[in-house]
C-alpha cells in the first residue's frame, strides 16, 4: 500500500527528540493521546529531505514541524490561526537552536486557512494532525480546498479527526479545556474534507484507543500523574492504543461490521491520506447540509453534478440607518444587513437568506431573496448586497442573525446544499419602547446589489 511503503516512525524515536528540546519541552509533548496519532501521521506523511511541508494548526509548537526540520530535512511551514508575539518567536528560535534547525528550514506563519497566503501548488506535503475537527463552524470545506490548492501535483495531504459512526457533532466542550471540536461520521468527512478538497483517496485507517475509559481517567489525573502515566503508556503504546480498520482501496468506504461498538457509539480517530492526481475526480458528490445538521445534527441530502464551493460569504456588517455598525436597536427603527461575498467563477443568481431567531433559535423573520421576486443575474468576482429592512418589528429581546447564500434552483424549504452559510453568527438587541411597533409579523425591506 502506498501509504505504508514509508519508513515507519516510532513513539520512542519522537520522545527522544522531544527530550532534546529540554525537559520542560518534554513534559508539555508528552500525552497519552499522541502515542499512535503522531507516529501514524508522520508515517504516512512519508516524508522525505529537502521537501516542502505545510503543517497547518501547529499552535506555539506543537512536535511534528520540529521533527521534520531537524529528522527530515524539509522545508516546513508551521501555520495557526493565532498570533505569533514576539515571545512566541522567540521561543520556537530556542527550540529551533537546540536541535540545530537552520533558519531556512522552519518559519512560522498566523493565517487563516481559509485564505492562506501561499502560491497554487507551494507543498509537496500537508499535514493537519487534530487540527481540522477545531475549526469555525461550517468552515472546514473552504480549508480543506485551500488546502488542496496549495498541494503540488503528486503531493500528499494527511490529516487525522475525531471519528465515530454514531452521528456527526457539529461542536462540543471537550476535556475542561476551554475549546471545542467536532466529531465526523464517514459520511461528513467525505462531504466536509475528502470532496471539497479536490483530492483523491489513498488511505484511511480508523485507530482508537483499547479501552476508552483510559482516557476520561487521564482527563481526570493531576499534571504530574498525568505524566507518568503517558510514560508508562509509551513504553508499550500497542496496549492502549490500536488499529481498528484500513480502508485502501480507493474510495472512502467503511465497513461497521470491523468497528468495535463504541465506536460506532462514540468517537475514535481517523488518518486520511489524499493525493494531489492529474486524473479528474468523480463528478457525484455527497454535500452537507449545514443548516439541518445544525438543527437536527443527523441530515444528509445528496446532489449529484454540483459542487456548492462558488461563493463565499466574506463579510457581513449590521448597520443602523446613518451606516454605523451597531448592535442594539429600537422596535421599528432602520436595519441594514450588508452582505459582502464573493463569486468564484459565474454564479447564476444565487438566493440570499437573512434570518432572525429569537432566543428559544426559532426564526421569527426575515427574507428569501428568492422568494421576493428580485434577480441578481449572472455575477463574478467581488460584491456587496445591502438589505434594508425599513422598520424592524421585533418583540424586545435578543436575536441572532443568519445570513447564507444558496443555488435558487434548489428546492425549498432547507436547500440541501448552501454557497455558503453563516449560522446564527451575528447578535443584536431590540428595545420596545416603542410598542405599537414590536411585535408585527411584516417587515419591509429593499434590497441592493454593489
Amino acid at each position: 500500500m502506498p501509504a505504508m511503503s514509508a519508513k515507519s516512525v516510532t513513539h520512542k524515536e519522537l520522545m527522544a527528540f522531544a527530550r532534546r528540546l529540554g525537559e520542560a519541552e518534554y513534559r508539555s509533548k508528552l500525552n497519552y493521546f499522541r502515542i499512535m496519532e503522531y507516529p501514524l501521521a508522520l508515517t504516512l506523511l512519508d516524508v522525505q529531505p529537502g521537501m516542502s511541508v505545510l503543517e497547518v494548526g501547529s499552535g506555539f509548537i506543537s512536535l511534528p514541524p520540529l521533527w521534520l526540520a531537524a529528522e527530515r530535512g524539509a522545508r516546513v511551514t508551521a501555520v495557526d490561526r493565532e498570533p505569533y508575539t514576539a515571545e512566541h518567536r522567540e521561543h520556537i528560535e530556542t527550540l529551533m537552536k537546540r536541535v540545530a534547525i537552520a533558519p531556512e528550514a522552519l518559519r512560522i506563519v498566523s493565517a487563516d486557512a481559509r485564505q492562506l497566503p501561499f502560491a497554487d501548488g507551494a507543498f509537496d506535503r500537508i499535514s493537519a494532525v487534530s487540527a481540522l475537527e477545531h475549526l469555525d463552524l461550517f468552515t472546514d470545506a473552504y480549508v480543506a480546498r485551500e488546502l488542496g490548492r496549495v498541494l503540488k501535483p503528486g503531493g500528499r495531504f494527511v490529516f487525522t479527526v475525531p471519528f465515530n459512526l454514531g452521528k456527526h457533532i457539529e461542536n462540543e466542550d471537550w476535556g475542561g479545556e476551554g475549546y471545542e471540536q467536532r466529531h465526523y461520521t464517514d459520511a461528513t468527512l467525505s462531504e466536509r474534507l475528502i470532496h471539497p478538497s479536490g483530492l483523491h483517496f489513498v488511505d484511511a485507517i480508523a485507530f482508537g484507543e483499547t479501552d476508552p475509559a483510559t482516557g476520561k481517567k487521564v482527563l481526570a489525573m493531576p499534571d504530574d500523574e498525568r505524566r507518568r502515566f503517558a510514560e508508562k503508556a509509551g513504553k508499550n503504546p500497542a496496549q492502549y492504543w490500536r488499529e481498528y480498520f484500513r480502508a485502501d482501496d480507493d474510495q472512502f468506504v467503511v465497513h461497521r461490521s470491523l468497528l468495535p461498538d463504541w465506536v460506532l457509539r462514540a468517537s475514535g480517530l481517523i488518518a486520511v491520506v489524499l493525493e494531489k492526481r492529474d486524473a479528474p475526480l468523480s463528478k457525484s458528490y455527497f454535500l452537507y447540509d449545514p443548516l439541518a445538521s445544525f438543527a437536527a445534527n443527523e441530515k444528509l441530502a445528496r446532489q449529484a453534478d454540483n459542487s456548492p464551493y462558488w461563493l463565499s460569504i466574506d463579510q457581513v456588517r449590521v448597520e443602523n440607518l446613518f451606516g454605523d455598525e451597531v448592535s442594539v436597536f429600537e422596535s421599528g427603527e432602520s436595519c441594514r444587513v450588508l452582505i459582502s461575498f464573493t463569486c468564484h467563477g459565474e454564479v447564476e443568481d444565487p438566493a440570499f437568506r437573512v434570518l432572525f431567531h429569537d432566543e428559544s433559535d426559532k426564526v421569527v423573520a426575515g427574507l428569501h431573496v428568492a422568494r421576493s421576486g428580485e434577480r441578481l443575474g449572472k455575477l463574478t468576482g467581488k460584491h456587496v448586497l445591502e438589505v434594508h429592512f425599513g422598520m424592524l418589528n421585533l418583540v424586545g429581546g435578543p436575536y441572532r442573525l443568519t445570513v447564507g447564500a444558496w443555488d435558487r434552483d434548489l428546492p425549498d424549504p432547507i436547500p440541501p446544499v448552501a454557497y455558503d452559510l453563516h449560522v446564527m453568527r451575528y447578535a443584536i438587541t431590540v428595545n420596545d419602547r416603542k410598542r405599537g411597533l414590536a411585535g408585527v409579523a411584516y417587515t419591509p425591506y429593499a434590497i441592493r446589489l454593489e
